[in-house]
């Protein structure tokens, strides 16, 4: 009210600077001060220059320049952390999406190869936990790998393993598994390097029940 009183262009001159303050603050406002929580935003910053306006204005404008300024560059800045924000947000939406649709790929294909196949449940929890996980990890790194050495390592791995419990009954199969046992276990012991311990129950368990098919023990669950 004083401004309109003491400068009669406030009413009618739109690019008077307290005019321009007022509007930017009605904007910025609807936008950046939440009811629900008004710590954050722009309410407090708000009521700081309603005081400063309030105390410091005589005559001149030049308050309203200042806090024209003020009130800009704090919208600026809300403006630029909400950008930020949501490029995050975006960017973990994507990757939660590259994440489940690498997840159901690795785990069709293990369904694919071991089809027919009787898992026995250390092999079910290794394949499904531990190598799903090998082969997820392998398919975040490189949109390409399926085309490398270490995708076909890797199928190959399943494949070796979905006729492990084959061998019980079949000396083919079991030769060769005695043939083989030690270039397999290198490649998974390889495969899941890049995991760290956090499967090291699955592979332990896996390594054993190797063993026992191998040594037919007597009494051992195959």
């Amino acid at each position: 009210t004083k401004v309109a009183i003491l400068h009669k262009l406030f009413m009618t001159d739109e690019e008077h600077i307290a005019r321009q303050l007022l509007n930017l603050m009605i904007d910025s406002a609807k936008r950046w001060i939440d009811e629900e929580d008004l710590r954050r935003g722009i309410y407090y910053p708000t009521q700081e220059i309603v005081k400063a306006i309030l105390s410091e204005f005589k005559n001149e404008t030049s308050i309203f320049n200042e806090m024209f300024y003020k009130r800009s560059k704090q919208v600026d800045e809300l403006e630029s952390r909400a950008k930020i924000l949501e490029e995050r947000n975006q960017e973990a939406a994507k990757r939660r999406e590259r994440l489940e649709t690498a997840r159901k790929k690795a785990s069709d294909i293990i369904k694919e190869r071991v089809k027919g196949h009787s898992l026995h449940p250390v092999l079910d929890r290794f394949l499904y936990h531990a190598w799903l996980d090998r082969m997820i990890l392998m398919l975040l790194r490189d949109p390409e790998v399926e085309k490398s050495k270490e995708w076909t390592s890797a199928l190959a791995v399943i494949d070796s393993l979905a006729r492990v419990i084959e061998a019980k009954r079949n000396p083919k199969i079991k030769q060769w598994l005695i043939n083989n046992h030690k270039n397999l276990t290198q490649h998974i012991k390889a495969g899941l390097t890049s995991l760290g311990n956090y499967h090291h129950p699955d592979s332990h368990a896996l390594f054993k029940l190797l063993d026992a098919v191998l040594i037919d023990r007597q009494g051992e669950p195959i």
